[in-house]
């Protein structure tokens, strides 16, 4: 993939690859500067913890951050690399 991710100690994976009910924290937002921008808006930056709320197969991603929930498509999902909370 060559993104030069941090060392492992949980398995990282993109967000589309995420379980409903479970915490995870943002590792890195692959995407251009308008997509890291908008991502920003919203309060999803490297680092920051949040919640997986529904992740169908077909529809858009539910996601919880600092109290407020957002939905993200899947060309979105996509450009996040995320680890599993522990």
């Amino acid at each position: 993939m060559g993104t030069n991710l941090p060392p492992k100690d949980k398995e990282v994976s993109t967000l589309a690859g995420a379980i409903a009910g479970q915490d995870y924290k943002i590792i890195k937002i692959l995407g251009g500067r308008m997509l890291r921008i908008r991502l920003c808006a919203m309060g999803l930056l490297p680092g920051e913890n949040f919640r997986v709320y529904a992740s169908s197969r077909g529809g858009p991603f539910c996601i919880s951050i600092k109290g407020s929930r957002f939905a993200l498509g899947r060309g979105i999902v996509d450009r996040i690399i995320i680890r599993e909370n522990g």
